[in-house]
């Protein structure tokens, strides 16, 4: 039964990406916005094809707990941080009496408990789901992904691939997330995912696990073969892949993140000449792969990270949802508007005479604020309690055990929780969230589980 439920989790892992979906219900509609009405991503309730497979391992391990008698409750609330996170999610269900759309906040919170039961799912199995195999499975989906943006920059549309959840993508598209330049307009590519930004977050986690694979393998460096050509070229495709999003944010965080990664795994290398001999070829390849993006697409960038200003479209916009979001929390600072209602509450504390299309009409553009919000101040403090406690506890780990695994995973939750402070989407939407409780479910495993380096047995 835990073998099924072993690839359940590495075909959840690799589906990730995709966008399948039903949608069960639609509240309301946004006339009162100031436009005609129409489909509001955020006002509606789905059931994704990662639902489902979520769903399977749910039952599966029912299943399994009920024929051995052990429910691992122990394990369950087994530390300090457990505590703080089953706060947040009592928290977020006491604010549904102050929602105004209750419909809308049960299945939001629904949706919490799913994330926060797979958190601890993956916690709890660390030891046996074999952490390698699985991030081999996103790996192979990020390469994929990555394919895809370069096909959609290319054609500049969508490529069919409605069954996997592909956006229609389109440059006259409103809604549609566009590169400006002089006397054109470019789409940037979405991959499966609802927004580039969400596909350059994953592709940036990617890049990362290719770093700690490729730099746990521990054969002697010498003449380049096929399959080490192989690896160079995935990583050359999640790179481009990353740089065609033009996610501005996620781009620098990567950037930045990746200066700090090869800083700080010098100190594994001191005394092992093949890691010393990997980490310089990672770090050349590395900062000649990104001197080649940048030059050969110089205009598109200066377009997307030259001309940034307040009244760019993406940053007023964002300014406005920081004003209404600062207005929610000065008038319900403990209560909050009620889990999952921001979009429902936006109308409000709208600006006398302004009026958002449709897809105009998101949550506030930072996870804090966004509980805050939703749950009131109490709420986010124990969310931001939970979440530091997992990090001051890695890195004690990484004082008694530095390891690449212990790095590379702390490395990606703290740009995931950078990246938290100027959008929505590791809250809000599936892909997000699927990123989010997954890496802080392996962050907190690994933290806790006494380890050489438990990506020496992959031979990336």
């Amino acid at each position: 039964m835990l073998s099924l439920e072993k690839y359940l989790f590495y075909l959840l892992v690799f589906s990730l990406p995709f966008q399948t979906r039903l949608i069960l219900f639609q509240w309301g509609s946004s006339s009162s916005f100031g436009t005609s009405g129409g489909f509001n991503e955020y006002q509606a309730a789905f059931f994704y094809f990662t639902d489902f497979l979520i769903a399977l391992i749910f039952i599966s391990c029912l299943w399994r707990a009920i024929r051995t008698g052990s429910f691992g409750w122990r394990s369950i609330f087994a530390s300090h941080s457990d505590f703080l996170l089953a706060a947040f999610v009592i928290i977020a269900g006491v604010s549904l009496y102050w929602a105004n759309n209750f419909g809308l906040g049960i299945y939001q919170f629904l949706k919490l408990v799913e994330f926060v039961w797979l958190f601890f799912y993956v916690k709890n199995n660390f030891a046996v789901l074999n952490l390698s195999h699985a991030l081999w499975f996103l790996f192979s989906s990020a390469v994929f992904q990555a394919l895809l943006a370069d096909w959609q920059w290319h054609n500049q549309s969508s490529i069919g691939l409605k069954l996997l959840g592909e956006s229609v993508l389109d440059p006259n598209l409103a809604g549609v997330a566009k590169l400006d330049i002089p006397n054109a307009k470019l789409i940037r590519p979405y991959g499966t995912f609802p927004h580039p930004n969400i596909l350059a977050a994953f592709l940036s986690a990617a890049i990362f696990i290719f770093y700690w694979f490729y730099l746990s393998n521990k054969k002697p460096y010498g003449r380049i073969q096929i399959s080490e050509w192989l690896k160079f070229l995935a990583f050359f495709i999640l790179l481009l892949g990353l740089f065609l999003t033009f996610s501005r944010l996620i781009i620098i965080t990567f950037i930045l993140a990746g200066v700090i990664f090869f800083w700080l795994s010098k100190r594994l290398g001191k005394d092992d000449l093949i890691f010393k001999q990997r980490r310089q070829v990672l770090l050349y390849l590395s900062a000649i792969f990104t001197f080649i993006f940048l030059f050969l697409m110089r205009p598109e960038m200066f377009g997307r990270f030259g001309q940034l200003s307040l009244a760019e479209q993406s940053v007023s916009l964002r300014w406005l949802y920081n004003e209404i979001a600062a207005l929610m929390i000065a008038n319900n600072p403990l209560t909050g508007v009620g889990f999952g209602n921001f979009t429902n509450r936006m109308a409000e504390f709208l600006p006398y005479g302004t009026s958002l299309e449709s897809w105009a009409i998101q949550p506030v553009h930072n996870i804090y604020l966004l509980i805050a919000a939703e749950i009131g101040v109490i709420g986010l403090f124990f969310f931001l309690w939970f979440l530091i406690s997992v990090v001051i506890k890695t890195i004690g780990s990484l004082r008694l055990s530095f390891t690449l695994e212990r790095l590379t995973l702390l490395l990606i939750t703290l740009a995931f929780l950078f990246i938290g402070l100027f959008d929505h989407f590791f809250l809000t939407l599936q892909q997000g969230r699927l990123m989010l409780w997954i890496i802080l479910a392996l962050l907190t495993a690994a933290s806790a589980h006494s380890t050489t380096d438990s990506t020496q047995a992959s031979e990336a």
